[in-house]
């Protein structure tokens, strides 16, 4: 849904201003999502990271299409796909945190467990 909107301000505007402000878009994001305290900013957080990654792709290839010809593109663009499915491949497998980090974000403190309290 968002590429479709990408797609239409990297016709607007260049390449050269469309991906670095997305990229500096897609970094605030990252810096907000050290701010979470809770599973629902972190959802709203991820939802604004994918706002912003959404233009990633689609600006990428039509960056190396005015860079390669036809015949020489097809290689850069699997060498593309291929390097973000291998940095995917270490990530993270599932979206869901564990319960010792839900524990650790819900506390005030974001230190552990409510056992911890000062006397």
């Amino acid at each position: 849904m968002f590429e479709a909107l990408a797609n239409i301000l990297l016709k607007r505007y260049r390449p050269s201003v469309f991906l670095p402000i997305t990229m500096i878009l897609w970094g605030l994001c990252m810096v907000g999502m050290g701010f979470v305290t809770n599973w629902g900013g972190l959802m709203a957080a991820r939802f604004f990271l994918g706002v912003t990654e959404a233009g990633l792709f689609p600006g990428v290839n039509y960056y190396l299409s005015c860079w390669y010809r036809r015949d020489e593109i097809a290689i850069r663009v699997a060498v593309f796909f291929s390097a973000a499915a291998l940095s995917e491949s270490f990530g993270v497998s599932s979206p869901r945190p564990s319960k010792r980090w839900t524990a650790s974000a819900a506390s005030p403190a974001g230190g552990g467990s409510s056992s911890s309290k000062a006397p």
